[in-house]
């Protein structure tokens, strides 16, 4: 079998002349290339720096399609005793590339001076980040929603063994004259980080993480020439963006589930069938499929049915690749004018058989639009890699209101599913205590004796005798209240029936349990015939034509299944039409 490498890597595993290197257009996926190495091999920065790559890559990659991205833990929004600031407790995320971002400690945010930033920039350009037209008078107040996004800073620069490079980190002159340093200054003999938990600056900006106020060492880091970073801190960046209330909107958050993905490719396919086959054909091309049409709908069927196939044409044209069984299956329900020698009925019987073909065709494309929603897709990662932590509400230059949940985004954790769902430890507790139970031995190593602990749980036996006695009619009992349960149960669904269908209809349900006279009369008020039949208990009734929802036609025959003088169950008798019987 020749091998094909996605996009990124090489096609050289027997794919000379495939097209197939790559996962199309559209895929954010790359076949992973890892380094290799071997005795006597030259190693460059580069074959180092690929290692590293590989490593980053495969756990974004892990991040990003198994968990996803969002909150997993933490940074929670709360108010600053101390200051009009905002407090971001420390946490972990993930954002849509897959990136950790760590939020090792408690930052104090100043949102005041966050949203005049914005308000700064939206003067600056026609749109604010995210894209969002500016209101004309551009105020502050309202609701603004707090982000974090990924940000990383080279630190530590060294000197490179070469000659004209300097001693970075160091402080002193570089061998060339000029000054060698952190940024391009001096730094402190016994410091190793520039701008991260030390006092250096990094583009401009003094950050440290023990005061709490921003990231670690984000900035634009300026060395001296000659001078090569060893190492890369992984940081963040707090900020603001509008709440443009999209997010509030349950059927946008839902609209790249399976759910909604059914029922779009559902309501499209509908609207396209609505399109072409206007209400008349599509009651004609109901009676057809029934075998309800009359001989005098011959002349109107053809069109109907010509109107139905052209609907189905295009919605398997529009299929990315129809199977040539669904192919041939609309060919054979093309519909054909009424030949000369043919009659009225016998062409409205054909026409019914193509109208039942054309159906089962809209069965399989519904099942077909079912199935293709259940392949997750690869989730895209979008222009804006922020994540929300929550929304503020401003006003007056002092946040008014909190709300972590508005807007926030959880990725996929096993710890925060216990965490709101404890079904599993209680499962694995119960689980625990069942098969980690004594059966042969108790707790002391003592052989345990059955008929000792039954006269320990049960010492004068009367829970013995009440399961023996009568041939177990305690256990059949128990069985009988059961059946009671599901009977109310299915009286309960049957008031739930949809209206249009009980409309006009007599619900069994209402004299299910009730005495046979007393059913009797209540049932000839609407016409309803009623044949008894006495039978021992339920397990005598057969099960053959007992439905759900016991609703029938007024002037039908039923037959009614008595238990001790009780109606438990009806069926309707042969030539009575029956939406449902009752048991």
């Amino acid at each position: 079998m020749a091998l094909k490498a996605g996009a990124g890597g090489a096609c050289s595993c027997g794919t000379t002349g495939s097209t197939g290197c790559g996962c199309g257009a559209g895929c954010d996926l790359a076949s992973p290339s890892r380094p290799r190495f071997f005795a006597g091999q030259v190693l460059s920065d580069l074959d180092l720096i690929s290692l590293e790559r590989y490593v980053i890559a495969k756990d974004q990659l892990h991040n990003r399609y198994l968990h996803g991205s969002g909150v997993v833990c933490g940074l929670a929004i709360t108010r600053d005793d101390c200051s009009d600031n905002l407090v971001v407790e420390c946490g972990y995320a993930l954002d849509c590339h897959g990136r950790d971002i760590v939020v090792p400690n408690r930052q104090s945010f100043d949102l005041d001076a966050a949203i005049r930033a914005c308000l700064l920039a939206e003067r600056t350009r026609p749109v604010c980040d995210p894209p969002s037209q500016p209101p004309a008078a551009c105020p502050d107040d309202g609701t603004w929603c707090v982000t974090l996004r990924y940000r990383e800073a080279d630190i530590r620069p060294q000197k490179p063994l070469i000659a004209g490079s300097c001693g970075c980190g160091r402080g002193g002159t570089a061998m060339g004259g000029g000054t060698c340093g952190c940024g391009g200054g001096s730094a402190s003999a016994g410091s190793s980080a520039c701008g991260c938990g030390g006092t250096g600056t990094s583009g401009g900006t003094t950050t440290s993480t023990t005061t709490g106020t921003a990231t670690c060492g984000c900035g634009s880091t300026a060395f001296a020439p000659g001078c090569e970073p060893t190492r890369t801190v992984e940081c963040f960046e707090l900020g603001v963006c509008r709440d443009d209330q999209q997010c509030h909107d349950l059927s946008a958050r839902l609209a790249s589930s399976m759910p909604a993905q059914i029922i779009a490719c559902l309501r499209d396919a509908w609207a396209k069938v609505g399109r072409q086959v206007d209400p008349e054909s599509q009651k004609l091309n109901a009676k057809l499929a029934m075998g309800k049409a009359t001989p005098r709908d011959a002349g109107a069927a053809y069109a109907a049915v010509w109107r139905l196939h052209a609907a189905m044409s295009d919605l398997v044209r529009g299929c990315e690749s129809p199977s040539p069984e669904v192919v041939q299956e609309l060919a054979a329900a093309r519909p054909t004018p009424q030949l000369a020698e043919e009659s009225n009925a016998v062409y409205v019987a054909r026409s019914g058989t193509a109208v039942r073909q054309l159906l089962l065709l809209a069965v399989l494309y519904a099942r077909d639009c079912i199935c293709k929603a259940m392949l997750p897709p690869c989730p895209p990662c979008p222009d804006d890699d922020r994540i929300i932590l929550g929304c503020v509400t401003f006003r007056d230059g002092k946040a008014q209101s909190i709300c972590n949940l508005s807007c926030r985004k959880y990725a996929g954790s096993f710890v925060n599913r216990e965490y709101w769902l404890p079904v599993l430890p209680m499962l694995t507790w119960v689980a625990g205590l069942l098969c980690c139970l004594p059966i042969i031995q108790d707790q002391r190593g003592d052989r345990r004796d059955l008929q000792v602990l039954m006269s320990a749980h049960d010492p004068d036996g009367v829970l013995r005798d009440a399961l023996l006695d009568n041939d177990f009619a305690a256990v059949r009992d128990l069985f009988t209240r059961a059946g009671s349960v599901r009977t109310a149960f299915r009286r309960g669904a049957s008031r739930f029936a949809p209206q249009r269908w009980a409309a006009g209809r007599v619900n069994l349900s209402d004299v299910l349990g009730t005495n046979v006279r007393s059913a009797r009369t209540r049932l000839a008020k609407r016409r309803v015939e009623v044949t008894e039949v006495v039978v021992d208990s339920r397990d005598d009734i057969p099960l053959r034509g007992l439905g759900l929802l016991p609703l029938v036609a007024p002037g039908s025959r039923v037959t009614a299944y008595v238990v001790d003088g009780r109606i438990v169950a009806f069926r309707a008798q042969q030539g009575q039409e029956e939406q449902g019987g009752g048991g």
